[in-house]
């Protein structure tokens, strides 16, 4: 399992095709990453707020387009504080 760990900078809330997902921006020294939280994920974020340090288990979801454009999305699996 990969793992990401930095401090929560903004968690943002997103309404795609009816489905919502939350998306933590976390910051690790001069390192930023977007990690989407979708479906029943999304419920592993109560308690967590901007400036926690957390460890996050991803897996790493790539997609092409119907354009045929390539797309990597980081998908967070568990949250944890550190």
């Amino acid at each position: 399992m990969n793992k990401l760990i930095g401090k929560i900078e903004l968690i943002q809330t997103e309404n795609t095709n009816g489905n919502d997902k939350k998306v933590i921006t976390l910051r690790n020294k001069k390192e930023v990453c977007f990690v989407q939280f979708q479906g029943y994920y999304v419920n592993k974020l109560q308690g967590f707020n901007m400036d926690d340090n957390v460890v996050i288990e991803i897996k790493y979801r790539g997609k092409i387009s119907k354009q045929g454009i390539r797309h990597n999305n980081i998908v967070g699996l568990n949250i944890e504080r550190v």
